[in-house]
């Protein structure tokens, strides 16, 4: 076993970018831990959880961009109606792609 770290509550999604693994815990919660010694960096709340998505992005309807070294808010973007109605979404050099209603690519700000 590399590390174990306790986590409050269950984790719904993982991703792992620029060293670090970022968990989204008890539909309220973001948070970053070092990929390599489970040492968690920051938190982020992101309010209530819409149901509409599991994805770590994705709450009370709306698009969050984080800072990935900081949890600072970048972007806070509502997503309407259409929303996103499933747990995928994609992210390629700054753009990130979300499925719904309609199909949509979003420019993120740096960060």
């Amino acid at each position: 076993m590399l590390w174990s770290t306790g986590v409050s509550a269950i984790v719904h999604f993982l991703a792992v970018a620029k060293g670090l693994l970022y968990a989204s815990l008890g539909h309220r919660y973001l948070f970053a831990y070092d990929r390599s010694t489970g040492v968690e960096r920051w938190e982020a709340n992101t309010g209530s959880y819409s149901g509409r998505s599991n994805a770590v992005a994705v709450a009370d309807g709306d698009l969050y961009a984080l800072n990935s070294r900081t949890g600072k808010q970048l972007l806070n973007l509502p997503l309407g109606a259409g929303g996103v109605r499933a747990s995928s979404l994609a992210v390629s050099q700054g753009t990130v792609y979300l499925p719904g209603a309609n199909l949509v690519a979003l420019r993120l700000p740096p960060g």
